[in-house]
């Protein structure tokens, strides 16, 4: 890790609403034994530097987060249920992080190794947010500067903004921003659990990987090579829309549509909406 960064926080976002799968993040996975998907991500965070925190909502159903909190002796934070940027704000208003690691609760694939290498990207780089690309969905992170996530209070436009935190630094030219290009392409997969399929998958990969010793990357591959139909087993869900314009929605919707075969809609699109705007 860069002896630049002091104080590092690892704030995970987690509710148990959800609407397509509902208590998800202290569901036991694999099922019936197994630690629940909050307690791995917490688990697999606390073997490297920095504050883990969970921030939740003040709604009640999130008491049984609270608990779970208490028992593994780390911090929660508990703010607005819609506005989850203002529970990331008041964080870090109150500890003044040097760097703030987003991460959320139906993801329980991380990749250590790629979080740390973020983190020295963002420092080196003296940049205010990047991203990782390459991993699976629902492995990759964002890592913010501290301060600049404040500053980021400013440029609040919509809901939106305030649900999905990182939008106004993806958004206003004033932030230095950008990618750090793992070393991997695997982002056809899919790894967060948003889905009882999503779920299921989940389950079958993390019991392979409790039986083999082995995570992240390490056990996507291993996957691949030995039971790549595995991977395929949810490529219908379609995750839900977080696009900052029209020109990247638009782009997100073209792959639905041909994923459905939808063809002459998409080449509609592609002619006269990204054509026109490159």
């Amino acid at each position: 890790m860069d002896k630049q960064v002091t104080k590092i926080a690892y704030i995970i976002q987690a509710r148990m609403k959800s609407e397509r799968l509902p208590g998800k993040v202290l569901m036991p996975i694999p099922l019936v034994k197994g630690r629940s998907i909050l307690e791995r991500i917490v688990d697999n965070l606390k073997n490297i530097d920095g504050d883990i925190i969970v921030a939740t909502s003040v709604n009640p159903e999130n008491d049984q987060i609270e608990s779970f909190c208490k028992e593994k002796k780390i911090l929660c934070f508990r703010g607005d249920e819609k506005n989850v940027l203002s529970r990331f704000l008041a964080i870090q208003k109150n500890s003044s992080y040097d760097v703030i690691v987003r991460l959320t609760a139906d993801n329980p694939f991380l990749d250590l190794n790629y979080i740390e290498k973020a983190i020295s990207y963002l420092v080196s780089n003296q940049l205010d947010y990047v991203y990782t690309k390459g991993l699976p969905l629902g492995m990759n992170v964002e890592v913010i500067k501290g301060d600049t996530l404040v500053e980021s209070e400013k440029y609040i436009q919509s809901e939106s903004d305030k649900e999905h935190v990182t939008l106004p630094l993806k958004r206003e030219n004033c932030f230095k921003t950008g990618s750090y290009n793992t070393d991997v392409d695997y982002e056809r997969y899919r790894l967060t659990v948003d889905t009882a399929q999503d779920f299921l998958l989940a389950s079958a990969l993390l019991q392979i990987g409790d039986d083999e010793n082995i995570s992240g990357m390490e056990l996507v591959k291993y996957i691949e090579a030995n039971f790549p139909w595995l991977l395929k087993a949810n490529t219908n869900i379609f995750q839900k829309n977080a696009q900052i314009d029209i020109y990247s929605e638009t782009q997100e919707a073209i792959k639905v549509l041909q994923k459905l075969e939808y063809n002459q809609t998409a080449n509609y699109l592609i002619k006269n909406i990204i054509s026109r705007s490159t």
